[in-house]
């Protein structure tokens, strides 16, 4: 995460938040596409050519994600005979992994010299999955099960990149999606702070600690990057401080979550 912050900026810009945000987003969009870049010796930004093998690797991961989308949504699929098909059951991993196969096919259109680039089949079908999964299995209805990690951090994470790839081109599933990730998981400093969660203690509401508050924090960040809030920005900034100090050498002891953290000696707990 410390990358989206090292962003040089010049001096007449650097009071201005539209700039800072929408650096940071680049910063972002780079590193997912696997962009390599630097400074000149006029130290003036250059961006150099996704290498050859991360474009290949995009495109297998795009085939095989291609294949699997198609086979869990009926949409998808081609049938001269027009009839409604019933959706399929999908756990919980399951839903996470369309996500992360959605992410790949969002990478490979937007990588230049892929043969998936600016594709309006692949833009098609990036959107199809993005509407069919938000009014199926991901929402404001839906109930929590399984595990909590996947509804309230993992599929977030991967929505949040998702739209750095797309949301200027899929504005409103892009406001639909995130109003989601806010309902699951709405501020960095508590896991389980939704009306449908679960916890296997029992007791869902909780504060966030050690690489889950990493997580809810870079959740919230990006989120707020993406829809210009700055009080989300400020807030997910202002609740990573907690996770840097260094715990008492007594909380190693404790039970749960307490002992969550950095401890002088080097070690650190999770869990």
């Amino acid at each position: 995460m410390r990358g989206l912050f090292e962003i040089k900026i010049k001096k007449e810009e650097k009071d201005s938040k539209d700039y800072i945000i929408k650096k940071m987003k680049e910063r972002r969009k780079n590193y997912l596409l696997g962009n390599i870049y630097g400074y000149n010796s006029d130290n003036e930004k250059k961006i150099y050519e996704v290498p050859l093998h991360i474009i290949n690797y995009f495109e297998k991961n795009i085939n095989k994600g291609i294949i699997n989308l198609k086979r869990k949504n009926p949409n998808l699929r081609k049938s001269r005979i027009k009839k409604k098909r019933k959706n399929p059951n999908l756990s919980i991993q399951e839903i996470k992994e369309i996500y992360s196969e959605i992410l790949e096919l969002c990478k490979g259109y937007k990588t230049q010299k892929s043969k998936c680039y600016k594709n309006k089949k692949i833009k098609k079908m990036i959107e199809k999955s993005l509407q069919f999964m938000r009014e199926n299995y991901y929402n404001d209805k839906v109930q929590e099960h399984t595990n909590w990690w996947q509804w309230e951090i993992g599929i977030p994470l991967l929505i949040n990149d998702i739209f750095i790839l797309m949301g200027d081109e899929l504005k409103t599933e892009m406001e639909e999606n995130l109003k989601t990730t806010k309902f699951f998981q709405p501020d960095p400093r508590y896991s389980g702070n939704n009306p449908v969660a679960i916890h296997p203690s029992g007791i869902p509401f909780r504060l966030s600690t050690g690489g889950n508050r990493t997580d809810t924090v870079k959740i919230s960040l990006i989120r707020a990057i993406l829809l210009t809030d700055i009080n989300e920005l400020k807030l997910a900034l202002k609740s990573l401080n907690i996770v840097w100090k260094y715990k008492e050498e007594d909380n190693c002891e404790n039970i749960g979550n307490e002992r969550d953290g950095f401890y002088k000696d080097g070690s650190f707990i999770q869990h």
